[in-house]
């Protein structure tokens, strides 16, 4: 489970310590990893769970906090969000949650998050955020990710329609916006054995981030319910993509954004 850095949100109050749990990633390599008997994912569901609990209990003080998340991550943050927060009493102290990089399918939406809103502005609360990025026409058609209910889990495809907003104007518009004012960030190791999801040892790296030279991107909700980008960044980054996937950057293009994006939710409460 990734959330947002400190730093991210280092000027607002009213926000919670980081929860950091990472699982190896062959335990959602396969379709079988995905059950309840699977002993990788049910520890790294459980800890978000305990840690979250500890959270609310000895450290929260009644204060509104924020669920944000990445890839895997998200996965377990719906769970979690469903177990502790959709129609229950903490929906009053429920700011919004990121929850970017896996799928949250519009179709089980109401199952999972009763009582929550699928985000539509800049500043609504008690709200579900997410997108995924590609480049300007990618697409993953063939693509299929193990997604959690409450009653079992399941197979869904990742191109159909799902909970999606552009975070340069926070809805869910097609339309192409252009960056304005906006801080993209890269992170740089001082080890490329910190890149190593196969590594057993630590690698002892130490990780920085600097902001990017190049800014400018446009972005748009793009047909197959993700976010696609263009722009001179862009031909950047994406050099580092796998085919035009932008995963690895959901959040990084989107710092400044993003951070924000936190000051004027907790400005509407």
């Amino acid at each position: 489970f990734l959330p947002l850095s400190p730093s991210t949100t280092s000027n607002v109050t009213s926000t919670p310590s980081s929860i950091l749990t990472e699982e190896g990633l062959d335990a959602y390599g396969l379709e079988a990893a995905y059950t309840e008997d699977s002993w990788g994912v049910a520890v790294a569901y459980s800890d978000i769970e305990r840690a979250f609990d500890y959270y609310m209990e000895y450290h929260n003080s009644g204060r509104p906090f924020f669920i944000a998340s990445h890839s895997q991550g998200s996965l377990h943050a719906q769970r979690l969000i469903y177990n502790r927060i959709a129609g229950k009493e903490l929906t009053n102290q429920f700011v919004a949650a990121y929850l970017i990089g896996y799928i949250v399918p519009l179709k089980h939406f109401d199952l999972l998050f009763a009582g929550l809103k699928n985000s539509n502005s800049s500043n609504d609360t008690q709200s579900i955020i997410s997108w995924g990025a590609g480049v300007e026409g990618f697409t993953r058609p063939r693509a299929h990710a193990m997604y959690w209910t409450p009653d079992e889990w399941i197979r869904e495809p990742m191109e159909q329609p799902l909970v999606c907003q552009n975070p340069i104007t926070w809805n869910s518009s097609s339309d192409w916006v252009t960056n304005t004012n906006q801080i993209s960030i890269r992170l740089k190791s001082s080890e490329i054995k910190a890149l190593d999801y196969y590594a057993i040892q630590h690698a002892q790296s130490k990780i920085s981030i600097e902001y990017t030279d190049v800014t400018e991107m446009e972005v748009r909700i793009s047909p197959n319910h993700m976010i696609e980008l263009r722009g001179p960044l862009i031909d950047k980054v994406s050099k580092l993509s796998v085919n035009g996937d932008l995963h690895n950057f959901d959040i990084q293009l989107f710092w400044k954004a993003i951070r924000n994006n936190i000051k004027d939710r907790i400005a509407s409460i």
